[in-house]
């Protein structure tokens, strides 16, 4: 089936891959970077050809108001469905195969690797990747304005390779937004790529949220570059799927640069979470803080990973790590493993990781004013996962986000 992505050296990029891909062997739990992960999911199955949509769906509604979007992207299947205020003075925002900005596109392309174990599976989205979102940032894109970027997914053994990649310049700061959205009961595959580049002195925030068919089976590769004096804030909001892995590489390139990773992840049923992260410090004096909160209800399952890595050169570094599970039920299991690796001196790094339940004085505090049991663990897990959402430099996308944790504890606690 002929690509849309299919220019002189995109097709080169895509044949390499699938020749990778044919050469490489699919992961084993024996493998380190992929132990307690449910492996057997991401194995190969024959897929179908991907459905198409001509038109914008009716469950493209955006999740904030039209003044405050400032450029918006829709695509289904991977393919381009819609491109709404695409130029401004804050920079652009064009589709993947559009040809802008290509030796920075190809640059990236070629980057999207997996330095946390998904080696295979970046090969397979360099073959399969169709659009997507290249997000271009020059100017000052003022708080309260979001670029939003918007991924259906909708049919029945299909694979669908998202992409979306931000640049910053130097000094120029934007907001922007990534949704994955199932629709129906779409029994996917979703291999996506993001990559987040912040340069000397820019700042982004950039967040996203998975709200994938309870069939789907993901694999996202997130990597975030930050410059010099760089500012980088990425919040992640988990909501769906089957069995999901997320994997965040941050590098801290620069003096002064900083990178706070947020995660909040609500799994019921039997979904399965795989987080696994690197927060990798090059240069001196620079700063990295990782928040990630889970809460898991049913025989959900979550494993998080994570290494905080200290190069030679990175004195004076602050790094910090954090993860916190909350179990509510008996049946459902968190596994953490944080690490640290530090080669430089005068460092101050710090991991950790808790797994507890519901605290019953809370319950009993708030069941003695009149609230349902019911109602009271909604709202004690709505609190503690929107702990990381609330550190998110961006009102709109916080209350977005909170009424989506709302949302989602509201439907699994009437199921």
């Amino acid at each position: 089936m002929e690509k849309t992505f299919d220019v002189g050296w995109g097709r080169e990029l895509r044949d390499r891959a699938k020749e990778m891909v044919a050469r490489g062997r699919a992961p084993s739990r024996t493998d380190e970077a992929w132990r307690f992960s449910p492996v057997g999911e991401f194995g190969d199955r024959v897929y179908e050809v991907i459905p198409s949509r001509s038109s914008v769906p009716r469950e493209a509604s955006s999740l904030f108001g039209a003044e405050v979007v400032a450029a918006r992207m829709v695509t289904w299947n991977g393919r381009l469905i819609s491109l709404e205020g695409s130029d401004a003075a804050w920079g652009v925002m064009t589709r993947l195969s559009g040809g802008a900005h290509p030796d920075w596109v190809r640059r990236v392309l070629e980057d999207v690797s997996a330095p946390l174990g998904a080696d295979r599976f970046a090969a397979i989205h360099r073959a399969e990747v169709e659009e997507g979102a290249v997000i271009d940032v020059s100017g000052v894109l003022a708080e309260g304005r979001i670029v939003e970027v918007v991924h259906f997914v909708e049919g029945s053994s299909v694979r669908v390779a998202p992409f979306c990649g931000v640049r910053v310049h130097p000094g120029a700061q934007a907001t922007v937004v990534e949704r994955f959205i199932g629709v129906g009961d779409a029994d996917a595959t979703v291999v996506g790529a993001t990559h987040l580049e912040v340069e000397s002195g820019g700042l982004l925030r950039y967040a996203s949220i998975q709200e994938l068919g309870p069939k789907t089976v993901s694999l996202q590769m997130n990597r975030v570059n930050v410059g010099a004096g760089g500012r980088a804030h990425v919040l992640g909001l988990h909501l769906g799927g089957r069995v999901s892995r997320v994997e965040t590489a941050a590098s801290i390139l620069g003096v002064g640069a900083s990178c706070e990773m947020l995660s909040a992840c609500h799994a019921t049923g039997t979904r399965w979470f795989d987080q696994r992260t690197l927060q990798d410090h090059v240069s001196a004096d620079a700063k990295s803080d990782l928040l990630f909160k889970n809460a898991l209800d049913d025989g959900a399952r979550s494993v998080f990973s994570g290494l905080i890595r200290v190069g030679r050169e990175a004195h004076r570094t602050d790094a910090y790590q954090k993860v916190r599970n909350l179990v509510l039920s008996d049946d459902a299991e968190a596994n953490s493993m944080p690490g640290l690796e530090i080669l430089a001196d005068e460092v101050r790094c710090s991991h950790g990781a808790t797994t507890g339940q519901l605290d019953p004085e809370e319950l009993f505090y708030l069941k003695a004013r009149g609230i349902s049991d019911v109602a009271a663990r909604r709202l004690i897990t709505g609190g503690f996962l929107n702990e990381a959402v609330e550190r998110f430099p961006d009102s709109f996308v916080r209350d977005a986000f909170s009424a989506k944790v709302a949302s989602a504890l509201t439907g699994s606690a009437s199921t």
